[in-house]
């Protein structure tokens, strides 16, 4: 992501005082951290993203966590606490504090079941302003609740960039 910065930064056509930033899930978990070091980043907007890893494996029904569940209900990992103290470095609540007094923009669904409401809420916590936390309500069909209604999405993130860059 860092090189890409560094790739936008040498076009001509790109003001690198308005570069910015969206993730969408693992995106908006790695871009809190992503955000959080590279001050040329602009703006954020991360999309049902959440941090505490442990609280990720432990309530995240995304198919790798349910089988870190069981490897560990089996004896055949270590516990899910010692991989979470092991991931400290990549937690995206050590990093997402650093992106102000940058804003960033926060799009969480109401009942996500992949990132769990519980992670998003403890992301946005750590973060510092100015941010905006908005919530929707997962696209309908979708028994996971993780996927966003795209046009909403679309349209918060669009204003979000007009207003601050």
């Amino acid at each position: 992501l860092r090189r890409g910065v560094d790739l936008l930064e040498t076009r001509k056509e790109v003001d690198p005082k308005r570069i910015s930033y969206i993730g969408v899930s693992m995106g908006g978990i790695l871009g809190s951290i992503f955000a959080g070091v590279d001050q040329r980043v602009k703006a954020p907007v991360l999309v049902v993203g959440g941090g505490d890893w442990k609280t990720l494996v432990n309530e995240s029904e995304i198919g790798p966590a349910r089988y870190l569940r069981f490897l560990e209900k089996n004896g055949q990992i270590e516990s899910v606490d010692k991989l979470a103290e092991r991931m400290k470095y990549v937690e995206p609540l050590n990093h997402v504090w650093r992106i102000s007094p940058r804003p960033v923009l926060f799009i969480n669904n109401t009942t996500d079941k992949i990132v769990p409401v519980s992670t998003n809420k403890l992301l946005q916590a750590k973060a510092r302003e100015p941010k905006k936390i908005v919530w929707l309500n997962g696209v309908p069909g979708d028994p996971t609740g993780h996927i966003p209604p795209l046009d909403k999405m679309i349209s918060e993130a669009l204003n979000w960039w007009k207003e601050k860059l």
